[in-house]
């Protein structure tokens, strides 16, 4: 996905509109876009009739696949997730900080300020 279509598919997602969102990705994901998985990760459409324990799985292991890709997005919310004990996964202080750095790399501003916060309080996240 270019700048443009990345863009388009962050105002459906911000509209709140997952089937518009879902229908536009779609094409991303046939191709093996790297930005699409990240975008699929935020929706669930109800006919797909998803546990919530199968939404957080599915969310998870299409993040892994964005930030292996190189998604900064999609590698700050995987810190997140280990930071927090989120989406089905164990807190996990490496794992955490191997996706925040990656997402540094790219001069991700969200995870150069977490990045900030853990240096100055470690202690807020034993």
């Amino acid at each position: 996905m270019n700048a443009l279509e990345i863009a388009r598919a962050k105002k459906l997602y911000d509209q709140g509109s997952a089937r518009k969102l879902y229908n536009y990705i779609k094409k991303y994901l046939d191709r093996h876009d790297p930005y699409a998985p990240y975008f699929y990760s935020t929706i669930s459409l109800t006919e797909w009739n998803e546990s919530y324990e199968q939404g957080e799985s599915r969310r998870v292991k299409l993040l892994i696949e964005s930030a292996d890709a190189g998604v900064p997005e999609a590698a700050y919310q995987l810190a997140c997730c280990y930071l927090s004990g989120g989406d089905g996964v164990e807190r996990n202080w490496n794992t955490a900080l191997k996706y925040i750095k990656q997402a540094m790399e790219k001069n991700y501003e969200p995870a150069l300020a977490t990045y900030a916060v853990l240096r100055e309080n470690p202690s807020n996240f034993d």
